[in-house]
């Protein structure tokens, strides 16, 4: 059923949530991205109850078709019955163990095997896998595998980019001394001047660079790498002995059919993060890389309670399986496709200039002209009231479960508020 694209939601019990939350929890930067500050405060629910398929429904009883996916993780639409089935076996069996689960062999290979020259007809990348629960957890695991394998310091980052919770990629850095990080240094993305002269700067210093495969900053355009910025990157590191750490959290499985997404875009890594689609909302991340670094990374002490969490791998390995058996990559894509030309005819009805950047699977939209995106947090909080959710800030994300009605339903809401934008409309 199309929902009317003039019924406006009530949020009354969110934002009474959102009142008992602030006497009990710290606000700001605690859990921002899942705030509603973060998107359109008063616009977008600020509670959920519950998920399935496409849809997420929030305290109030409004059902959204949801372009989030809770930030990336799901990829197969929210409770996919053969992840959720494995998961509640294993659940039901035992999840927090005193010593390994026998799936952590069983995951371990499947990844080593889908990533093998053989079936990539690449590079070889993953020789050996380790298991965490979040992005943050792999992308330091990988600096410090870098570090103690080349014995220097440097990482290099390209600024502003995001490499999750540590102690020198947070926005702001509040509360991070400045001593940690004196071995940090940034480029711009896409600048190979400012690659070179970073390299120059920190010349016999630098351990690894760390780069996502495409540029997915918040607020920003998507940026895919260009071929010149692909080869500089590997001309530098081979000149310096370092190595590269491919941060494939966000984007994995997204750009490229085998998960891994270096592999549609030129770079060859040492080092891969991936995390979020791999669990489609179970919470699992993993580092990989090249047999060279194997022992080194051995020598690296890294432990959390819950690492060895059993269900989190089943349901992953559940994930691949449904991922390849229902051509989720293709899925995706297409589905991405056709959101990203509705929304453009959409805005063009309607003498809006926008720009649409990307990959298909994870598309970006941005308003022209548009100080402080005041624009598209007004268009987003109107798309929000009408029951879709489109990021104003963050990139969205498409899953298997959106359906050609969930696109088309969500290119009638987007229409009615690229209207209400160009009228000047509240």
């Amino acid at each position: 059923m199309t929902t009317s694209v003039e019924q406006l939601f009530d949020l009354k019990q969110s934002y009474e949530m959102v009142e008992r939350l602030e006497r009990v929890v710290p606000g700001g930067g605690i859990y921002f991205t899942r705030s509603p500050r973060f998107a359109s405060y008063g616009e977008f629910p600020a509670f959920l109850r519950s998920a399935d398929g496409s849809r997420i429904t929030d305290v109030d009883g409004n059902s959204y078709i949801d372009f989030i996916c809770a930030f990336g993780p799901i990829i197969l639409g929210y409770n996919h019955p053969a992840v959720e089935a494995a998961a509640n076996r294993q659940q039901a069996a035992g999840n927090a163990l005193s010593f390994m689960p026998e799936v952590l062999v069983e995951l371990a290979e499947k990844l080593a095997a889908r990533w093998s020259p053989e079936e990539t007809g690449a590079e070889r990348f993953a020789d050996w896998l380790i298991f965490a629960k979040n992005g943050s957890d792999v992308t330091t695991l990988a600096t410090r595998v870098a570090r103690l394998h080349t014995g220097r310091p440097v990482i290099l980052a390209a600024r502003d980019a995001y490499h999750g919770f540590d102690t020198w990629s947070v926005p702001g850095g509040a509360g991070i001394p400045e001593g940690h990080r004196s071995d940090i240094d940034f480029f711009e993305w896409n600048d190979v001047a400012s690659l070179n002269e970073a390299f120059e700067r920190n010349d016999g210093r630098v351990a690894s660079a760390i780069l996502c495969p495409i540029r997915h900053d918040s607020g920003h355009d998507i940026e895919m790498p260009s071929a010149e910025f692909v080869a500089a990157i590997h001309a530098a590191l081979r000149s310096a002995d370092a190595l590269l750490i491919m941060d494939d959290i966000r984007a994995g499985f997204r750009l490229h059919p085998s998960g891994a997404s270096h592999l549609a875009l030129g770079f060859k890594p040492d080092l891969v993060c991936f995390g979020k689609a791999l669990g489609n909302g179970h919470p699992i991340s993993a580092l990989t890389g090249r047999d060279e670094l194997k022992e080194t990374t051995s020598a690296v002490y890294f432990s959390g309670t819950h690492f060895c969490a059993a269900t989190p791998m089943v349901a992953a390995v559940a994930v691949l399986d449904a991922y390849d058996d229902e051509q989720v990559f293709d899925r995706v894509t297409q589905a991405g496709e056709r959101l990203r030309d509705g929304i453009a005819a959409a805005a063009h009805r309607f003498g809006v200039e926008i720009s649409l950047s990307g990959p298909a699977a994870m598309p970006n939209m941005l308003f022209a002209d548009d100080q402080g995106l005041k624009k598209m947090r007004r268009w987003a909080g109107h798309v929000a009231r009408r029951g879709v959710i489109l990021h104003p800030r963050h990139n969205w994300f498409l899953s298997s479960a959106h359906s050609d009605a969930d696109i088309d339903e969500a290119v009638e809401v987007a229409e009615r508020a690229f209207e209400l934008v160009a009228s000047g409309g509240e």
